[in-house]
C-alpha cells in the first residue's frame, strides 16, 4: 500500500516508521 501522510509532527512520525516496517511505500510532507 502507499501511502502520504501530510505534517511529521511525533504522531506523523510513529506512523509513517511504523507502515514502513510492515513493508508500505510511505512519503511525508512536512513545511
Amino acid at each position: 500500500m502507499q501511502v502520504l501522510l501530510v505534517g511529521a509532527g511525533l504522531s506523523g512520525a510513529v506512523i509513517g516508521r511504523k507502515l514502513a516496517e510492515a513493508g508500505h511505500s510511505c512519503r511525508i510532507i512536512d513545511s
